[in-house]
């Protein structure tokens, strides 16, 4: 007899968790400022300021006004967001702008029952003689919130992630900010120069190369009374402490060769020191690209091609040449002696035990 083939879509929940799909319209900019305000009576007072722009914050007689915010495109900002709901720890991922979600609720009171939750149908089917071959297409969401490529907190080289309920925070690298710092006490300021002499030591550079941890460099200074010191390189400066307890002051540098080499002095009342800063960095790739995004703007301290130092391998490969060669002599040697001898030995052994 004639009939027909039908089929019906339905989802089935493969656990119990709940998730809540959801993007982010605006984002709102804020700056993190941590300040230092040294008083003429050695007092130090100390405080993390959260500033929008155009806002002022005052901070002892001294008012901060944060002008504006450049931060520069990010497309992971306009993605959206899955977070799980009935769990302690509110885990989020960022969902590709491809995934396809099968089942879809209005409320958290739907979704926990299935109830009015509506079905998307993303089967493509074929019919058959006997049965329909059908292919759906969904997001293992379990597996996503399981893998550190797309769950946050997520770190790279142009942001970083991180994540709370129903709030997303995003760390910009290259971002640039206009700060304006006034006053209405009036003060008589002049130059001093400390003539408390020092001694200044330094660290060799550790770390990697081209990737966001950077390396560091340990400073000491030891000085009669408590003071700040300026510590100008090649690159960089950096203000260090010094004082009788011997502070140490630890810097971050961004360098993308293995090989870092600085020449550094620090002004000391009438004596300037010298320093010579370097150090072998090591390679490691931090992460990943995707390519609909590789042609974006990233940090400007992080090549977008993240390769080994092909300079530093060589220099090892010359320095260590004789090493190698006697190590490939010796495999090669080894290769040869098994392939022309192993046979004999083997018919040697085998006569032995007959």
């Amino acid at each position: 007899m004639p009939g027909c083939l039908f089929s019906r879509t339905y989802a089935e929940p493969a656990d119990e968790s709940i998730y809540e799909v959801f993007s982010c319209a605006s984002w709102r900019k804020v700056a993190v400022l941590n300040t230092r305000l040294n008083m003429v009576s050695d007092e130090e007072i100390k405080r993390n300021v959260e500033i929008h722009p155009q806002e002022t914050v005052q901070f002892g007689k001294v008012n901060i006004t944060l002008d504006f915010i450049t931060t520069p495109f990010i497309p992971e900002l306009d993605r959206k967001f899955v977070q799980i709901m009935n769990k302690i720890a509110p885990d989020t991922i960022i969902a590709h702008q491809d995934d396809i979600f099968a089942v879809k609720c209005l409320t958290l009171q739907t979704a926990r029952n299935l109830t009015k939750c509506r079905v998307i149908d993303t089967c493509s089917c074929t019919a058959k003689s006997v049965e329909n071959d059908c292919h759906c297409a969904n997001v293992n969401i379990t597996e996503k919130m399981n893998s550190i490529d797309t769950r946050l907190p997520l770190r790279n080289s142009e942001f970083r992630m991180v994540a709370d309920w129903n709030t997303v925070e995003a760390i910009s690298h290259s971002s640039v900010a206009e700060i304006s710092i006034s006053t209405e006490v009036n003060w008589t300021t002049a130059t001093m120069v400390s003539p408390t002499e020092c001694e200044v030591a330094a660290s060799n550079a550790r770390g990697c190369y081209n990737c966001i941890q950077g390396a560091t460099v340990n400073f000491t200074c030891t000085s009669t009374e408590k003071t700040i010191a300026e510590v100008i390189c090649t690159d960089n400066h950096y203000a260090i402490d010094c004082g009788p307890n011997t502070p140490l002051t630890t810097v971050v540098i961004n360098f993308n060769t293995a090989h870092y080499i600085s020449q550094c002095s620090v002004q000391c009342g009438e004596i300037k020191h010298d320093l010579f800063i370097s150090g072998i960095l090591h390679y490691h790739s931090i992460w990943k690209d995707d390519p609909a995004t590789a042609v974006n703007k990233r940090a400007n301290y992080v090549n977008l091609i993240n390769i080994p130092d092909i300079n530093n391998i060589a220099e090892v490969i010359t320095k260590w040449w004789c090493t190698s060669l006697v190590a490939a002599v010796a495999v090669a040697v080894a290769v040869i002696t098994t392939v022309l001898c192993g046979p004999l030995f083997l018919q040697e052994m085998a006569s032995l035990i007959c």
